[in-house]
């Protein structure tokens, strides 16, 4: 098929170098043309005027606004493919999933984690290093290195991408627990290292936390004497209450290295738990591939008989608790005194003055776990110590531990190199497309009805397929010029008729259960902007927007004509019923409402410059596009929400439910989310991901599961992997 041009310059329409502007003459050119010969004519002795290129009759145009104050030919441009620098680049090329599809966060956890998941480019590389141990910058805050942690694998490839953050939350679902460890630091805000959130790369998941570039065993290197000064108590105090804010979380490490306990700014020691992670793993490994050969890490005897049994699993009731970090604190305090965990613990500290801690830290290395005291307990001893000794200041730990262990980091899932799929989870992304072939041209519209599937073209076809087993079953000709839009209505428990309208103003109607064509006729016949633009079926009647401006009604009965609605300035390009209500949309940049009932006036709940070009409405939501790229919703009458998720014009929107689908001139279906709540605050819409197409999007549906894309020449019919289209 020959792309639409300019009369003038013959250049290939498109949306932003040559945009087609209709003439009140009912012509086309581009707007540089118009601009040009607006200003070879500014000399003429009719002001505000200019010669149509095509017929050469002299019309009304004001130079003051220029040709952006003529109206878009859409008609043209749904004929237009878009060049490749007009296609939106999505920011996530990676593939996943969407209630057509099931996504595996509910609202609740999307609630809780958007705010954890940091932005794409907030963190950007410093050195070339393995991504997971690189120390980052992070450029929301100034001077602030970050720590990461990799958590979630590359996602699979599948035909829906999951936007940037929905691939995070999906990742999500393979690990328990997270929630606790990322929230700990907030909850307990004096002794654990702030943990920022999470980032994703290439599709990988990472833990990200802020970053201190000392730790202990740096402390012990500038502090060789730490047995003989306040050193050694200030460790021993601020490592108790860090131990103490984990614990008092439900949170346990279950081993300890002196790289876990992190230096800040101003000498005080916090917990680091990417380090305790990272030391979970390194330990795991070491385990795996040597049976225990770690010396530089603080491992309890029951953890040790964990590990090399390999049956070492997230189960709240595993012997590894708050009782083995006990172990692990004491044996590191040991370390600091002796620089050895198999010496003497009373030969360490015998003749010293940390002597009085020898019963407590021998009480804590019991070999029985439940022999052993808190940490508390321990913390008391050093509170004992410290008062003794100039320019201390004891103060009690902030809160006791949790009388319940939620969560052993080592035993998490984040320790294991691959976690393990939950059983009975589903991909996110495991969609399937089936493409319906038959039209000639683009698809102008798609409805459904009955179990029956109706679509209509340019190539002057309806084209009826089976949602069974998604076969063709019947064409519909007759039209003599593109069909514009199409219609089913099925009054009185009457079997359906099947409207169209084309591009020259007249309408068409078949008895889908009979033969041949039912009746043709026109009304719409404006001469300026001629075509039947949209349709829409209530259970009474038929109703057609034109070029003309106005709504036509008629009754299913005879299809004669029943009234006109009018108000409207510009072609109606869009209808949608519903609940007694008619929404129509136009050219003309308004969203108006009317009454089904006396077709009177409700309302115009909207008015701008851009062109309406759908509508749809579900559940008392109602969805506009724009050709601006603009969407906006509204219940009730209020708006809801708007965004601008495109680059470029949205032909087409679909309602089902809070899932909100659009499509436009990039070629791109994106599939949103509504998020609401029921005492009429503002909604957020939440990019779930998107559908690649072909060609443009020109027409949008989703029933019975499933997702219909009409484009240039066929229908793609998106649907969960294993189903076969039938009920």
């Amino acid at each position: 098929m020959d792309m639409p041009e300019c009369p003038v310059c013959l250049q290939i329409y498109d949306e932003h170098e040559a945009i087609p502007r209709v003439l009140p003459c009912g012509h086309s050119a581009c707007s540089s043309c118009l601009d040009r010969l607006s200003s070879s004519s500014a000399q003429s002795a009719f002001a505000d005027t200019i010669r149509c290129p095509a017929c050469n009759q002299i019309v009304p145009y004001s130079r003051s606004k220029g040709p952006t104050a003529l109206p878009k030919n859409i008609d043209l441009l749904r004929f237009c493919a878009p060049s490749p620098s007009s296609r939106r680049v999505l920011h996530d090329p990676e593939p996943k999933q969407a209630e057509f599809l099931k996504f595996p966060c509910d609202d609740s956890a999307w609630g809780f984690w958007k705010d954890f998941i940091i932005p794409a480019d907030a963190i950007s590389t410093e050195f070339e290093e393995d991504v997971a141990t690189a120390t980052l910058a992070r450029k929301i805050k100034e001077n602030q290195t970050v720590r990461l942690l990799k958590i979630g694998e590359p996602c699979s490839q599948g035909e829906f991408k999951l936007s940037y953050v929905a691939r995070a939350m999906d990742s999500l679902r393979n690990f328990k627990n997270l929630d606790l460890i990322v929230d700990a630091p907030n909850k307990q805000r004096r002794g654990l290292c702030e943990i920022l959130g999470l980032w994703m790369m290439n599709s990988s998941l990472f833990l990200v936390g802020r970053s201190f570039p000392s730790d202990l065993s740096v402390f012990l290197e500038r502090n060789p004497q730490t047995s003989e000064d306040f050193g050694f108590v200030k460790v021993g105090l601020e490592t108790c209450e860090a131990m103490v804010g984990l614990h008092s979380q439900g949170l346990a490490c279950g081993c300890l290295a002196l790289s876990c306990f992190r230096l800040d700014s101003y000498g005080h020691f916090s917990l680091d738990l990417i380090e305790v992670l990272q030391v979970g793993r390194r330990l795991r490994e070491s385990f795996a591939e040597a049976h225990g050969s770690c010396t530089e890490y603080f491992v309890s005897p029951e953890l040790k008989v964990e590990l090399l049994s390999n049956e070492s699993d997230s189960r709240v009731d595993s012997a590894v608790g708050f009782a083995s970090d006990v172990w692990a604190l004491a044996c590191m305090l040991v370390f600091l005194v002796s620089g050895d965990v198999t010496s003497s613990l009373r030969k360490s500290f015998q003749g010293t003055r940390f002597e009085i801690l020898v019963p407590v830290l021998e009480s804590c290395l019991n070999p029985d776990p439940e022999s052993r005291p808190g940490v508390h307990t321990l913390w008391r001893s050093f509170i004992s110590l410290a008062s003794g000794l100039e320019n201390s200041v004891p103060f009690a730990p902030e809160t006791l531990p949790a009388e319940q262990l939620l969560c052993c980091l080592v035993s998490s899932d984040l320790c294991r190199a691959e976690p393990k799929e939950e059983a009975g989870a589903e991909s996110a992304a495991e969609l399937r497309t089936i493409s319906l072939k038959g039209h000639q041209d683009f698809v102008s519209g798609i409805v459904e009805e009955g179990g029956f599937l109706f679509s209509g073209s340019y190539d002057k076809t309806v084209r009826v397929w089976s949602l069974q087993d998604l076969t063709l079953v019947r064409t519909l000709r007759g039209a003599e010029s593109r069909v514009m839009a199409v219609a089913v209505a099925r009054g009185g428990g009457k079997r359906p008729i099947c409207v169209a309208g084309d591009g020259g103003g007249f309408l068409y109607a078949w008895d889908v259960a009979g033969e041949g064509e039912m009746k043709k006729w026109r009304h719409h016949s404006d001469w300026r902007y001629s075509g039947v633009h949209s349709l829409a079926a209530s259970r009474e009647r038929v109703y057609s927007g034109g070029g003309d401006r106005t709504i036509k009604a008629w009754s299913l009965e005879d299809l004669g004509l029943v009234g006109a609605l009018e108000g409207h300035q510009s072609a109606v390009s869009c209808l949608a019923a519903s609940e007694g209500v008619l929404y129509s949309g136009s050219w003309d940049g308004t969203v108006r409402l009317w009454s089904l009932h006396d077709h009177t006036s409700l309302a115009v709940v909207h008015q701008a410059g851009a062109s309406v070009l759908s509508l749809s409405v579900s559940g008392g939501l109602l969805a506009a596009s724009f050709d601006g790229g603009d969407l906006l919703v509204w219940r009730e009458g209020a708006l809801l929400a708007s965004a601008k998720p495109l680059g470029g014009a949205i032909f087409a929107v679909a309602l089902h439910g809070r899932r909100l689908f659009a499509g436009g001139w990039d070629g791109t279906v994106l599939v949103q989310d509504l998020q609401f709540d029921e005492c009429g605050g503002p909604a957020e819409m939440r990019l779930l991901g998107s559908i690649s197409s072909d060609s443009v999007v020109t027409s949008l549906l989703h029933c019975r599961g499933m997702l219909f894309v009409g484009s240039n020449g066929d229908i793609k019919v998106h649907l969960q992997r294993g189903e076969s289209g039938r009920e």
